[in-house]
């Protein structure tokens, strides 16, 4: 049996629908649990029922139409620095 590697990045990439709105600020994980139970939360443009959902960095999370403060939506651009690039130099 082979021992499956998991690191800090993998664990960092998704996590429980509960635990993210939590960890936002806006209530406690069994008060998120009951509002996704009433409709109130939706996950890139879908109701969702259960808070048996995992979700990751690049899902859009609102909560009674508003999006999850603190959690910035943007595409994927790659590094952003301030410093302009040197070629190499």
């Amino acid at each position: 049996m082979t021992k499956q590697s998991f690191t800090l990045d993998q664990q960092a990439e998704s996590e429980r629908i509960a635990k993210r709105i939590a960890r936002a600020g806006i209530c406690s994980r069994r008060e998120a649990e009951a509002r996704i139970l009433d409709g109130r939360v939706t996950v890139n443009g879908e109701v969702i029922s259960s808070p048996a959902l995992n979700v990751g960095a690049r899902d859009k999370i609102t909560i009674d139409g508003k999006p999850l403060p603190g959690v910035v939506n943007l595409p994927d651009y790659g590094a952003i620095t301030n410093h302009a690039w040197s070629g190499g130099q």
